[in-house]
């Protein structure tokens, strides 16, 4: 904690949160991806799960757990395949990456005990 900053509490899923939010992305996508489809969109299953672990994440960050890292690695690792034909893309995506595993890495750190 920083001199005159808030703490940030890192939590972290139970069991049954992660059946939660595996079955919630499941559904989410399977929805999305018929939407999709529906208006002829081009990888329509890879962009519907991308756009869901999105939404996800987000909802994991702005709730302060931890495992919204684990999406958001999921997540770069999709783009990149979705986006390899483009260097600037696999670039970023690349980039993305080595920070989402960096904000694994440091949230996992908040979840031990300070000695």
């Amino acid at each position: 904690q920083e001199a005159g900053g808030e703490a940030v509490i890192a939590k972290k899923l139970s069991a049954k949160g992660w059946v939660v939010l595996l079955s919630a992305i499941a559904l989410g996508t399977a929805a999305f991806v018929q939407v999709l489809k529906a208006h002829q969109g081009s990888s329509a299953g890879l962009d519907g799960l991308t756009t869901v672990l999105v939404v996800a994440a987000q909802l994991l960050m702005i709730l302060r757990y931890r495992e919204q890292w684990a999406l958001w690695i999921v997540l770069n690792i999709l783009s990149i395949v979705l986006w390899a034909e483009n260097p600037s893309m696999y670039l970023m995506y690349g980039a993305y990456l080595l920070n989402s595993l960096y904000g694994y890495y440091n949230w996992s750190r908040l979840q031990q005990p300070q000695l």
